[in-house]
Formats: C-alpha cells, structure tokens, sequence
C-alpha cells in the first residue's frame, strides 16, 4: 500500500472515530441533501473542520500533502474525505504553490457530484480570478466550462466568478458575468439554474443596476429556482415590479 493509501485510510478512521451514530435512513437523508452518490459516513462540519485543521495528525511534507490531497479527492468515494481534499486545500492555500494548486484545483471539478463539494471548490478556485498570473488563463477556462455536458462544469463556470461578492477585491467585468449566465437560461439542471440564480444574486451586490435592467428583460426566461436567488438582494420596490412582471406573464400564457 502506498504512503497516500496509507494516509488516506487513516483519514478515514479518524472520521469513522469521530462520527455521528446514525441510522441508514439518516444517512440517506444526508446523502439526499447533499445531492450525492457519494458514501456518507456522518461527520458534522465543525468536526471535519477541526480534524482538517490538525491535518488529521499526519506528519507529512508539503509535496506529499498536495498528492494526498489529490488523490484522497480524485479516487474516493466517501463524501468525507473528499471534503477532507477542499479542507486541507483550502488551510494550507495562502502558503501553497499557487502554480500547483491551480492545476490540482481546476481539475477537481470532474469529479464533483454535489453542491457542497462544487461550492467549497469555488470558494477556492475564485481567488485565481484576483491574481494577476492566473486570471486571463482561468476566464478562459471557465468559458470553457460553460460550454460542457457535464451540469456541475457548468455551474462551477458561474459560481466561481463571484463566489460571495464580499469576499473580493476585485471582480469580473459585468459583460464576462452576463456571457456566461446568459447561455443557461434555458439549462434543465436544477443545480445549474441554482447556480445561475447564485451568480446573479452576487452580481446585483456589484453591479445592481445593470444586474437589474438584466434580469428584468429576461424576466420570462430566468426560472422560478434562479428567480428566487436572483432577487434575494433587490429593493422591496425592485422585487415587486419583478413578480407582478412574472405574474402578468403567466396570466398572458394561459
């Protein structure tokens, strides 16, 4: 067995040790939830933090930590570990090899099946779009992504522009946000028109105005799941021109 196998299932362990006591049903339940195919073992979030964070007692380089990281994200099949993979990342980021990490990072996302992985990766993989090195070369991938048959490319292709505006210094121009929403209107995905609805929420906290003018012209065309997102933000003015739109729209239709 090798050094990572070996690290990997005593990750394993450690969350086996430290789980809830719950039945078949709640973990499907979890599993549910979360979206995913994914074993559950049952570890809550403060819990996976904490271990994370004492990087599961392992004494290992900072080399091996990135192959571990990877593998444990790119060959498990438990939902755990893999977060195990976005934690460490996400700790050990703002002293890692920013070169490596992108190329670890952009190619986690072939093998996500679930919100709270694809969410925790954008969280990570937004910081490339405030570094000046990185960020033509990942806009143009995330056009990329926008364009694939697989949902969760294309929802990481929306998600990752803003993240949580707030968390940025800087942010993509309005025209790249809209380009890459715009071509999903029509997505049948849940999770992608979830994401879509995401997007335009942050971008309204950064561009309102223009946020709103788009959002009103495609009123007929941004679905009831992104809709609900999308006007999260909005003035109590703003979201009522929007639903009586919605509403004069459906009452057109019938």
């Amino acid at each position: 067995m090798s050094n990572n196998n070996n690290y990997i299932h005593h990750i394993q362990q450690s969350l086996i040790n430290n789980a809830s006591r719950l039945n078949a049903q709640q973990i499907q339940g979890i599993a549910n939830y979360m979206g995913t195919k994914h074993k559950i073992i049952g570890v809550g979030t403060v819990t996976q933090q904490q271990l994370a964070k004492k990087i599961y007692d392992l004494k290992i380089e900072e080399m091996e930590l990135y192959k571990l990281m990877h593998d444990a994200f790119t060959t498990s099949n438990v939902y755990e570990i893999k977060n195990a993979a976005l934690l460490l990342a996400e700790y050990n980021f703002k002293k890692g090899d920013k070169k490596l990490l992108y190329k670890i990072l952009t190619s986690w996302v072939d093998h996500v099946d679930n919100w709270g992985h694809s969410d925790t990766l954008s969280k990570l993989l937004t910081r490339f779009l405030e570094m000046e090195e990185h960020q033509k070369q990942f806009l143009k991938l995330l056009q990329k992504w926008n364009k694939h048959k697989n949902p969760w490319l294309r929802r990481q292709s929306m998600v990752a522009l803003l993240y949580y505006a707030r968390t940025k210094n800087q942010h993509p121009p309005f025209k790249t946000i809209i380009s890459l929403v715009s071509t999903q209107l029509e997505a049948q995905e849940y999770y992608v028109q979830k994401g879509l609805g995401w997007t335009l929420r942050e971008s309204y906290n950064v561009y309102p105005e223009l946020t709103y003018k788009f959002v009103s012209d495609n009123f007929h065309k941004v679905s009831p799941v992104a809709f609900t997102a999308a006007i999260e933000k909005m003035s109590e003015k703003e979201k009522t021109i929007l639903k009586q739109k919605r509403k004069a729209h459906r009452a057109k239709k019938k």
